[in-house]
C-alpha cells in the first residue's frame, strides 16, 4: 500500500506478482484493493480510457457470481483477467464510478477463504493509498497477510503519511512481517523522519527503489505481453530493495 497517491505501491504489486509468478511457477493471483483510484486495469490493458475490456474480473461483479461459484455453476479462474503468456490472475478493483452500496468485510472474507486461498497459493494486493484511513478491502486484505509493504517517498509530508500508515497496519489483529519502501529518494535533511518510520515499522527502510522499473510504468499500459523483457533485470534489484532482514523468506 503507498503512503500516499502516486508513490508507486500499484506498480511495485505488479512488479513482485509478475515476477513471482515466473519463479515460482505456481498459481499466482494479483487483487486490486485500492477503492479510490484503482490503476492495475489501465496498467494490464484490461481496460482502456474508453472501455472496459474485462468486466467479468471486476470484484462487485465477482460477488454477483459467488452463487454460481459455490454451485460449481462459475470457474473462478474463467472470470479473472489472465493472459496466456504469464502465469498469473487477476482480480480487478470494483466498477469505476459505478454507484453501488460499499462491500461488506464478510463477504470479502467468504471469497477470500472459500475460493481465492483455495486455488491460489500465492497472493499480492495492491492496497492503493492510505490517506487518513485504510480502506475497507485494503484493511481486510492486510489482517490476513503475511507480509505489508508500504511504499513512500522522500519528504517529510509524506512520510508522516506513511507513519500514519504504519500505526494502522500495526494496530490490525493478527501477526504480520511489515516492511518499507522508498520509491524516491535523492535528497538530504529528512535522516530524523526515516529512522522514526524505521523505529516505528522495527525493520529497516530499503531505499532507493529502482527509478528503472518507475519509468517503464507506461510502458505497463498495453498488455504485458507485449512488454520489453528488459524489466526483469530492474524486478530482479527490486526485490533486493525489498528484502527486510528477518530469517524466513523474502
Amino acid at each position: 500500500m503507498g503512503a500516499r497517491g502516486g508513490v508507486g505501491a500499484s506498480t511495485l504489486a505488479l512488479d513482485l506478482a509478475w515476477r513471482g509468478a515466473g519463479a515460482s511457477g505456481a498459481p499466482l493471483l494479483l487483487i486490486d484493493a485500492d477503492e479510490e483510484h484503482p490503476a492495475l486495469d489501465l496498467l494490464l490493458g484490461a481496460a482502456t480510457m474508453e472501455e472496459d475490456l474485462w468486466p467479468s474480473a471486476r470484484l462487485d461483479h465477482v460477488l454477483l457470481r459467488l452463487p454460481d461459484l459455490a454451485s460449481g455453476a462459475a470457474n473462478l479462474e474463467r472470470l479473472l483477467w489472465g493472459a496466456p503468456s504469464e502465469g498469473f490472475r487477476v482480480l480487478l478493483g470494483r466498477t469505476p464510478y459505478r454507484e453501488s452500496a460499499p462491500i461488506g468485510e464478510e463477504h470479502l472474507d467468504y471469497l477470500y477463504r472459500y475460493h481465492l486461498r483455495q486455488n491460489f497459493p500465492t497472493i499480492v494486493v495492491d492496497g492503493g493509498s492510505v490517506g487518513r484511513e485504510i480502506s475497507a478491502s485494503a484493511r481486510f486484505y492486510a489482517s490476513v497477510a503475511d507480509w505489508v509493504v508500504v511504499v513512500t517517498h522522500e519528504g517529510e509530508t509524506c512520510l508522516r503519511s506513511c507513519l500514519w500508515a504504519l500505526e494502522q497496519v500495526l494496530a490490525l489483529p493478527g501477526r504480520r512481517q511489515v516492511a518499507v519502501v522508498a520509491s524516491a529518494m535523492g535528497g538530504t535533511g529528512v535522516d530524523l523522519a526515516l529512522r522514526r518510520v524505521e523505529r516505528t515499522a522495527g525493520v529497516r527502510l530499503g531505499r532507493p527503489w529502482v527509478p528503472a522499473s518507475a519509468q517503464l510504468a507506461n510502458r505497463r499500459r498495453r498488455p504485458l505481453a507485449e512488454v520489453d523483457r528488459r524489466v526483469l533485470a530492474a524486478l530482479d534489484q527490486i526485490l533486493n530493495a525489498v528484502s527486510v532482514p528477518g530469517g524466513g523468506p523474502e
